[in-house]
């Protein structure tokens, strides 16, 4: 069990995978060598087979909160790699670009892809210039970018702050919704 975790721990997934793998060969039932197999598969990027992981883990112990938590990450992951790589698009480091390297590739690009300088290429151009523009209108947005590199859905109205629009509709259009009620004693 050891020689996974070392490897897991060197950033090695694919020797840590085996090595957890002959540990489920000899005990199917250990839990620490599942959701290790399970991280080695994360680091891989092979989400499906982490997910399988966890799941068997889950079955065997579905009080383990640290299987919960996998499976959630895991689903965010897979939500992650599946939806538009922002940071390529601008060809920006997703780790080391400031709002400065951000916006200067954005003018770059944007300038090099703008319709009007390429008539001879105008679908391409058109798809691609809304393209760098949708990576700007996340990237350039401190608080849209946190929630890009979290994970979280950017359409998402945040838990906990409705649609103010929405409120005030369902209140019957006043602040606090009309259903406090004032009662006055005279004398």
């Amino acid at each position: 069990m050891g020689t996974c975790k070392c490897h897991l721990k060197l950033r090695k997934p694919e020797d840590a995978a085996a090595a957890c793998s002959k540990v489920l060969e000899l005990d199917g039932e250990n839990m620490e060598a599942l959701k290790n197999r399970a991280e080695a598969h994360i680091l891989a990027e092979r989400f499906e087979q982490a997910k399988q992981d966890a799941h068997k883990a889950h079955e065997k112990d579905q009080n383990d909160r640290s299987v919960m938590e996998m499976l959630q990450r895991i689903d965010r992951l897979i939500k992650m790699a599946s939806r538009k790589d922002y940071y390529k698009v601008l060809g920006v480091d997703k780790l080391t670009a400031t709002a400065r390297d951000i916006k200067k590739a954005y003018k770059k690009l944007a300038v090099q892809w703008h319709p009007d300088k390429n008539q001879d290429n105008l679908e391409e151009a058109d798809k691609m210039f809304k393209e760098i523009a949708e990576a700007h209108d996340v990237l350039g947005d401190e608080e849209k970018r946190g929630k890009y590199d979290r994970g979280e859905d950017l359409n998402e109205q945040p838990q906990g702050h409705p649609d103010p629009h929405t409120m005030f509709f369902q209140n019957g259009g006043f602040p606090g919704g009309g259903g406090q009620r004032f009662f006055f004693r005279q004398g």
